[in-house]
């Protein structure tokens, strides 16, 4: 340095680039790491809608005389079962709790965030949608029923086969 010049401190061109990669891959963890937990909401309640869809199916199958629905309100914030008699009414638990799940409510609390409707088939009313099985487990009305769940990290859709009383689920679309 030469005598009597001040030296300027600062950051080079190369620490500055490191610290903006290090912090480009510190962003781009956290940003894949919000997405799958995102994903994974969705695929979580597909399963739960399945299980209850089939639960649904199963109870009609049993009490042919009173057949059981899943009743999807115009809110999209979750559903219930109930029996085609009291279909406003949710049916109980072995537990004696109500066989309703809200999302972002316990059981459902960790699905926060995810929207449910029946996109086709099924029957409706004033308070919203239904998927009802008839007593051999069929959907009652004609074509397949279709709920999408959804949340930012895409859509699933569970089809109930009128037939048979199947359900399917997609996979997550973005």
């Amino acid at each position: 340095m030469r005598p009597g010049a001040s030296r300027v401190s600062g950051f080079t061109l190369t620490e500055m680039l490191i610290v903006s990669a290090v912090l480009a891959a510190a962003a781009a963890v956290v940003i894949s790491t919000l997405g799958a937990t995102e994903r994974a909401k969705l695929n979580a309640a597909s399963s739960m809608v399945a299980s209850d869809l089939e639960q649904a199916r199963l109870l009609s199958i049993s009490d042919t005389t009173d057949t059981t629905l899943v009743r999807i309100p115009s809110s999209g914030a979750g559903y219930w079962l109930a029996r085609s008699a009291a279909v406003a009414t949710p049916i109980k638990r072995t537990d004696t709790q109500d066989y309703a799940v809200t999302f972002g409510v316990a059981p459902a609390d960790a699905l926060a965030g995810v929207a449910i409707a029946l996109t086709a088939g099924g029957s409706s009313d004033a308070g919203g949608k239904a998927v009802t099985f008839d007593g051999f487990g069929r959907v009652v009305t004609a074509g397949d029923a279709a709920i999408t769940l959804s949340n930012p990290s895409g859509s699933v859709v569970i089809t109930v086969l009128n037939g048979t009383g199947d359900v399917l689920i997609s996979r997550a679309t973005p």
